[in-house]
């Protein structure tokens, strides 16, 4: 005679892991939180950048050089034009990329710059083909090299 066994019977069952409602809440947890990060994006990223910001008080200089690339508002004309308003410096870089063959970055620059009261003949428009900050940097320290000689 055979005995009879049930299925399952003998083998140990793992428990079950369970904690589906769990893991509704924590997926519904982290979906909150990236919605809000999302949300608060803006001033995390501008409190972020706050901190690299160096705001020294500034020294009489050569020239007051601008970056390319300034912002809808013309932040950068702004402040070059008041800092050349108080007489740091008797001339204003105005470095951009170029944007067509005949116009670029520089000639907007200039723009802002006129219309923030720095005279034409004290602008220097440096012109060129960078494609990123240290590009830019480089060629002004090129610039500012031939200038000198």
């Amino acid at each position: 005679m055979i005995p009879l066994v049930q299925a399952g019977a003998g083998r140990r069952s793992a428990p079950q892991q369970g904690g589906i409602i769990f893991r509704l809440m924590f997926l519904v947890f982290l979906i909150f939180v990236c919605f809000f990060i999302y949300i608060g994006r803006h001033p995390l990223l501008r409190l972020a950048g706050a901190f690299w910001v160096v705001d020294q008080t500034p020294k009489p200089s050569d020239a007051i050089v601008m970056l390319s690339d300034d912002n809808y508002q013309g932040d950068r004309a702004a402040r070059a034009a008041e800092l050349f308003k108080t007489g740091w410096a008797p001339r204003v870089v105005a470095s951009g990329r170029l944007l067509r063959s005949y116009a670029g970055v520089a000639e907007l620059e200039e723009h802002d710059l006129v219309s923030h009261g720095v005279p034409e003949s004290a602008i220097v428009k440096l012109p060129g083909a960078d494609r990123n900050t240290r590009d830019e940097c480089t060629g002004i320290g090129q610039f500012s090299q031939l200038s000198r000689n």
